[in-house]
């Protein structure tokens, strides 16, 4: 696979050349491989930063060169940039009505630094916190707070989606040793495990606070296994609306130790009001 993509990666180099003789500098950081025919493929996602512009890009696979070449590319349609779909400026906040009963409400309440890194801080009614990077590379995870006050620390930050969205884009990171604590920063396990996002499609969303339309709808799955021998696994299904945020969430969750599921459940979130700042 390392061999494919660095060929594709010089490839690329190909696809802004107005000659032989020169070329322009290309990121393919948030790129995404989609396989459309058993011999070509697309690689979404490829940004020209003196165009401030993403690219796609198909290839077809030639076996008598053991390469892949370029046919065709153009500007990515559709693109979604996704900190408008996850907006957390501060002085926002959100009430969700929760399946059987009861409101969350999540409101953004400033900065903070964690891991050496400024982060977002969001506040839970129910006495969780999580702490965001939502900028030009993508949204990050580097803190959570259970109500019980203990957390989870991701040093570096965990990734939960890329910069840019296109319905497919399918996001798959892993972290390792992110330390488990207990007040006053007592680390007393850590963890291994992946997160994938998965852009699925545009929808409309009617919910307490009114019907958004052309959602993205995303399926974000997490899990883990702890040095305690005790592993995880969370799936959500999600609605953004652009400027807005999370509008509906749907998640499903089993904990579980030495091969015993001793916790599972599923819930979900419909937004009931919104305070923008």
């Amino acid at each position: 696979m390392k061999t494919i993509t660095a060929t594709i990666c010089l490839c690329l180099c190909l696809l802004f050349m107005p000659a032989l003789a020169s070329a322009v500098q290309i990121d393919a950081t948030s790129g995404g491989a989609e396989v459309i025919a058993p011999d070509q493929m697309i690689f979404h996602n490829i940004l020209v930063p003196s165009q401030s512009a993403y690219y796609y890009g198909v290839f077809q696979w030639n076996p008598s060169r053991n390469t892949w070449y370029l046919i065709d590319h153009d500007l990515e349609d559709p693109t979604f940039t996704t900190q408008e779909y996850y907006p957390l400026d501060e002085g926002r906040s959100w009430t969700y009505q929760m399946s059987g009963g009861g409101q969350l409400v999540l409101t953004v309440v400033g900065a903070q630094e964690v891991c050496g890194q400024t982060c977002i801080r969001l506040n839970g009614s129910d006495g969780s916190s999580t702490y965001w990077i939502n900028d030009a590379t993508g949204i990050w995870m580097t803190r959570y707070v259970q109500p019980d006050t203990s957390y989870t620390e991701f040093c570096p930050p965990m990734k939960i989606a890329p910069p840019q969205l296109y319905l497919g884009t399918q996001s798959l990171d892993s972290f390792n040793d992110a330390g488990v604590f207990i007040p006053p920063g007592i680390q007393v396990a850590s963890v291994d495990g992946w997160s994938q996002f998965t852009a699925k499609g545009l929808e409309d969303v009617t919910v307490p606070a009114g019907t958004f339309l052309d959602c993205i709808r995303a399926t974000y799955t997490f899990s883990y296994t702890a040095s305690d021998g005790s592993y995880a696994v969370r799936t959500e299904e999600t609605w953004y609306s652009q400027g807005v945020g999370i509008v509906k969430r749907v998640k499903t969750e089993a904990y579980g130790m030495g091969g015993t599921i001793f916790m599972s459940g599923a819930k979900s979130y419909d937004l009931a009001s919104y305070t923008l700042p």
